[in-house]
């Protein structure tokens, strides 16, 4: 198993692919804190270089102020020409993710055939709900058991379970002034 075992990171978020055609397997995102990224945990490709991404893990995540905090994209910097590798992703877990200072939450599967099945295993949007924006197309999602709180709209998703109340641990101590005294 890969791990990314990071204490604080600034300025860019945590990506897997664009090209995922040899399958990305087996990966553990565990500690990180991104502060101000574009996009905070993104996994991105498209059916020109797609394949599948199974078995990711991401633990202990703090995410503050990024204009996507999560995106999942399957169609990527899409051309519009060939479908010989399309990209799915399942098995994903995000646990234990705290996201503040609003943005898009955005799951974006290909098509109804190659889908996106995430688990959201404590997903907490910290600030006011009308901050941000979740969407869910072509995505099975799994709520649960650690609580949830984004409400997902979009096409062709399903959801097994519901909201979960519940905290998880602050990420004040996550983020430090950069660079360090």
């Amino acid at each position: 198993m890969s791990v990314l075992d990071n204490h604080f990171y600034s300025g860019h978020g945590m990506s897997i692919g664009s090209e995922t055609n040899g399958g990305v397997s087996s990966i553990l995102v565990r500690d990180l804190s991104l502060d101000g990224p574009d996009n905070g945990i993104r996994i991105k490709s498209n059916a020109t270089r797609g394949g599948l991404v199974q078995d990711v893990l991401y633990d202990n995540i703090c995410i503050r102020n990024s204009k996507y905090p999560i995106l999942f994209d399957t169609a990527y910097s899409f051309p519009g020409k060939g479908v010989q590798l399309l990209p799915v992703y399942d098995g994903i877990t995000l646990r234990d993710v705290r996201i503040s200072g609003g943005g898009k939450l955005q799951f974006n599967g290909f098509d109804h055939t190659h889908r996106i099945g995430v688990t959201l295993d404590g997903l907490l949007l910290l600030d006011k709900p009308s901050l941000y924006k979740a969407q869910a197309i072509h995505t099975d999602l799994t709520f649960g058991p650690g609580p949830v709180n984004p409400v997902f709209t979009g096409d062709d998703s399903t959801v097994t379970g519901k909201e979960v109340p519940g905290a998880l641990p602050a990420c004040a101590a996550s983020f430090v002034p950069f660079p360090a005294p």
